[in-house]
């Protein structure tokens, strides 16, 4: 008996990924169409006229919801509705850090470090790169337009020591639950910047759905939510250290592999 109910919530959850799936690839045709058209009206309009402010914030809603198919997407390929691939950590990251690089002010900049390579995980790359890519954006945006460093440095990890300290930050979170084994052997990301942080408050609220002090044009808060459900799903660990005014360190753990 058991086991039919299993194997009939196995089938629902095959549905419904299909089924969600289906949902996303007709929302993202219509969001080109959309975003395609507001463009063309960009185009031909004086940038003075209100029409013009109509069509730009058409184009910045499509964005929006662009941003938050992508967050679905992900999160629904990390619930089995996607093959699994051998992601190089490595590789990936330091493709997406220089595909952010051209977003940064000349008063900012994003430096990316790594010890390590050929260390591979196994898992939803489309997920994998929409996780990453949250948080080095949440800590851009942290910068807003002031001077300011993000740092993605990559280093091996021991899994006897899977503790993070809080250093020289005033607070510290671990955002996925700690109920992992340590593992003989893994990787470590840490994502550092020198914007406004969190304080105690803020940090706690942080994890939830929907949460955000940014502007909403700009931000969905669904972000970390997502990444850290994602790390969390690979059985890794994501630990937010911070302080209000200095910055804040995401370092994020996964049971990676040497090839």
């Amino acid at each position: 008996m058991m086991k039919d109910i299993t194997d009939k919530n196995i089938t629902r959850m095959t549905s419904l990924g299909q089924m969600t799936r289906g949902i996303l690839h007709d929302l993202n045709n219509s969001l080109g169409a959309i975003m395609g058209f507001a463009s063309f009206l960009s185009e031909d309009l004086d940038p003075k006229t209100e029409q013009y402010t109509f069509a730009e914030n058409i184009k910045k809603s499509g964005s929006q919801i662009e941003s938050l198919v992508e967050q679905v997407r992900a999160l629904s390929m990390e619930r089995g509705t996607d093959k699994d691939s051998l992601i190089n950590v490595n590789e990936v990251i330091h493709q997406i850090s220089e595909n952010y690089k051209p977003y940064f002010a000349k008063n900012q900049q994003l430096i990316f470090s790594s010890n390590i390579e050929n260390t591979y995980l196994t898992g939803p790359l489309f997920s994998f790169k929409v996780m990453i890519s949250n948080l080095v954006k949440n800590a851009l945006q942290s910068l807003a337009n002031n001077p300011g460093t993000v740092m993605i440095v990559i280093t091996s990890f021991n899994g006897k020591n899977n503790k993070i300290e809080k250093e020289d930050y005033e607070f510290i979170s671990n955002l996925c639950p700690d109920n992992h084994p340590p593992k003989k052997s893994g990787t470590r990301i840490d994502i550092i910047d020198t914007g406004c942080g969190m304080n105690d408050v803020i940090l706690n609220m942080a994890p939830s759905a929907h949460f955000t002090t940014k502007s909403a044009d700009i931000a969905h808060g669904l972000g970390l939510t997502i990444s850290s459900q994602i790390i969390d799903a690979w059985g890794g660990l994501l630990y937010v250290s911070t302080s209000p005014d200095k910055g804040t360190k995401l370092s994020i753990i996964l049971p990676t592999e040497k090839k």
